[in-house]
């Protein structure tokens, strides 16, 4: 039986419908995603850009405008060359009409389109970001305020500097500069014209250089200066004092004429060292030793240096432990009555017996010892010791001479500790003579007489030292409470042959005589020195021939055999 022809067609034209409506939802489904995705490609803020095989230009988006400098339409179309892009690089350099040039990072994938093999290619600007990292890179390596190259690069330069010079067969310098006066400047003027004076001061230094050398401030006023390639090492001498001549001149800031110098340490490679670290220490050491030389002035680095600046170090470190490990002791030089030939006195001089340097002489130490505040404690022991141990000598009527320095005369209870240490010991204060330079009185004169009539009240006598060496001024010697006057070493050595020295020791002689003082002639080392002094009537000689500084033991054998000679 056969069926219904309508019956057949209905199920059909229902599945066609329903086969439509579908396809139809489909298509619907596909635009709407097809918009969606053009949509978020056209505005996403990366430039997106699709190429077929020969790297054209297929579609393009608006972001690209901006990373590319110019419109879709000239971009559609046209074939792109990826400067700087590798399969195993996907950050980019374009050049943009305007000559200006953006960094991109680009990521590739393969697609179709439109049923052809194609390339996607996304592109992110990274341009502020890396130039963002090059500013931070270039502030890391360079000074803020003169825009010089800082420590972190110049040490970096010190490297490659080596190795050109080693590659090259040659030496390459390297100059430490520190500026003498900064410090007073800034005090006076204010940081500002300090400031403007570093930045001056930089640009004359970039122009006394060679293009390939290098100018790099290394903090507040030092700056070092790497002259590459020299064929003679004296070359740098050259620039070094080039540098100086040009510094002589006055700067003008802020209407002030401000006047410099600079004192500048020059160590050359490989003499002065074959590494960075070495090269830096040693033009360090050369510029401390020009600044010690008088300043204004180059120095260059030699092994005497280095040994000096070993045993500075030596010194510095072993005067903090020189109390405790008891390494410090007095020895004890005569003092002769000239007018009696009898024994008066002795000078305390102090000593200290280094563990490895041996016996360190005190003009390299006591300096040293004020700079780091050890010197009124080294001063409290010398008074202490020298009291003490000359009390033993059991000799009432001889003196005794101790050095006091600036920072002890400065120090408002050196009277109260000597006064304290003299009655402990029960000893007659007027057998005491204490020493002071003329730079230590003359630092504050007015200061130094109101202490030093305080110690004079105690019935201790007063000597100012190395007279003449000073730059005292007459008028305050007459008002300080001083009962002796003590020629120094240097007029002595030259009695009889410098016309210059002889009139000094002979008008030194009589005017402590006119003003009721005593007199005292270091150093005296021949008999005719001591002749001299004695038709002068100098009072009172020390001196290798009279007897060498000696031991408290040694001293106790020469005062007995002074006195059974004498009498």
């Amino acid at each position: 039986m056969k069926q219904d022809k309508s019956q057949m067609t209905e199920p059909l034209h229902k599945e066609i419908t329903q086969l439509k409506t579908t396809i139809k939802k489909l298509k619907n489904q596909l635009t709407l995603r097809n918009t969606a995705f053009i949509n978020i490609i056209e505005k996403s803020l990366d430039t997106i850009i699709i190429l077929d095989k020969e790297e054209v230009s297929l579609y393009v988006n608006e972001a690209a405008l901006a990373l590319f400098g110019c419109k879709v339409t000239e971009l559609l179309g046209k074939q792109l060359a990826l400067e700087g892009y590798t399969e195993t690089s996907s950050e980019i350099k374009i050049s943009r009409p305007d000559g200006s040039v953006a960094i991109a990072e680009v990521n590739v994938i393969e697609i179709e389109w439109y049923g052809q093999p194609a390339t996607l290619a996304r592109f992110r600007d990274i341009t502020t970001h890396r130039e963002s990292e090059e500013m931070l890179t270039y502030l890391s390596h360079h000074d803020y305020l003169t825009d010089l190259p800082n420590r972190v690069y110049f040490e970096k330069r010190m490297f490659r500097a080596i190795e050109e010079a080693n590659d090259r067969k040659n030496h390459m310098a390297l100059l430490y500069l520190d500026l003498d006066n900064f410090k007073s400047i800034n005090d006076t003027l204010g940081h500002d014209v300090g400031d403007l004076l570093l930045k001056e001061i930089s640009a004359l230094l970039q122009d006394s250089i060679r293009q390939g050398d290098l100018v790099a401030r290394l903090g507040g006023d030092e700056f070092a200066l790497i002259l590459a390639s020299l064929r003679k090492p004296e070359y740098a001498a050259g620039i070094a004092q080039n540098i100086l001549n040009k510094l002589s001149k006055a700067f003008t800031l802020r209407e002030h004429e401000v006047f410099t110098n600079a004192s500048i340490g020059i160590a050359i490679y490989p003499l002065a060292g074959n590494t960075a670290v070495k090269l830096i220490k040693s033009a360090d050491t050369a510029m401390y030793a020009a600044k010690k030389n008088g300043k204004n002035q180059y120095r260059y680095f030699t092994e005497h240096l280095n040994k000096q600046n070993k045993e500075n170090f030596e010194i510095l470190n072993g005067l903090r432990s020189l109390m405790l490990n008891q390494e410090l002791f007095l020895e004890y030089q005569p003092i002769i009555d000239l007018k009696t030939s009898q024994y008066f006195g002795a000078e305390a001089l102090l000593r200290w017996q280094h563990p490895t340097l041996g016996l360190v002489p005190p003009n390299q130490f006591l300096a040293r010892a004020e700079e780091i505040g050890l010197m009124l404690q080294v001063g409290q022991w010398v008074i202490e010791n020298a009291l003490t141990e000359y009390n033993s000598l059991k000799t009432a009527s001889s003196f005794l001479s101790i050095n006091v320095s600036a920072n002890e005369l400065d120090g408002a209870k050196v009277a109260d500790m000597i006064l304290k240490i003299i009655s402990n010991l029960n000893l007659e204060p007027n057998n005491l003579i204490l020493e002071l330079t003329e730079t230590s009185v003359m630092r504050n004169p007015d200061a130094a007489i109101k202490k030093l009539k305080k110690l004079s009240e105690l019935d201790i006598k007063i000597a100012i030292d190395d007279y003449g060496t000073g730059y005292s001024s007459l008028s305050y010697l007459k008002k300080f409470p001083i009962a002796i006057l003590k020629i120094d070493k240097s007029f002595v050595d030259d009695i009889g042959k410098d016309p210059n020295d002889t009139v000094i020791v002979k008008s030194t002689i009589q005017l402590a005589h006119s003003l009721g003082l005593k007199v005292i002639a270091e150093g005296v080392e021949t008999k005719a020195q001591l002749d001299f002094l004695r038709k002068y009537d100098c009072d009172y000689v020390q001196g290798y021939y009279v007897s060498k500084p000696l031991p408290l033991n040694a001293l106790k054998a020469y005062v007995a055999d002074f006195n059974k000679v004498s009498t």
